[in-house]
């Protein structure tokens, strides 16, 4: 979860909109976010009872990215699961994964995303968002000149 706060704060530094797009219950996820101290830092929350298909289906990634008000090229998803990757990848957006204890193994595996873009050491991560989002706001910049 530490490095969930340290990309929620980066991206509000960076005057990025937040959203948390997750297949977990919307009691649940009220709880969490609410336990942790998160829920001010997220402009929109997306949960499964929100879709009808999961991940990795896009549909939750697209309909956060509508509440953003948002183009998906625009969004940034911070995923940890194969499958996850692949809906956000679906979605059109740009992805960065976080290889866990869990899904390394299956993440380095898949080549669903390019080795580059998997964060294998938790620390690493500010670095990398803050390299998307600049990549991201360039890429926007010309396309809106």
């Amino acid at each position: 979860m530490a490095h969930a706060l340290v990309v929620l704060r980066l991206a509000k530094e960076n005057q990025c909109k937040t959203g948390l797009a997750t297949l977990s219950k919307c009691k649940d996820v009220e709880y969490v976010i609410e336990s942790i101290g998160i829920k001010k830092l997220l402009d929109v929350i997306v949960t499964a009872e929100d879709v009808s298909k999961g991940k990795p289906d896009p549909e939750i990634y697209l309909l956060a990215s509508k509440k953003l008000d948002l183009n998906p090229s625009e969004c940034l998803v911070i995923e940890d699961s194969v499958n996850g990757v692949k809906s956000g990848l679906s979605a059109g957006m740009n992805v960065i994964a976080i290889a866990t204890p869990f899904t390394k193994n299956s993440l380095l595996a898949s080549k669903v995303i390019d080795n580059k873009l998997i964060v294998k050491d938790p620390k690493n991560i500010e670095q990398v968002v803050k390299e998307r989002i600049l990549k991201i706001n360039k890429s926007h910049l010309k396309v809106k000149k």
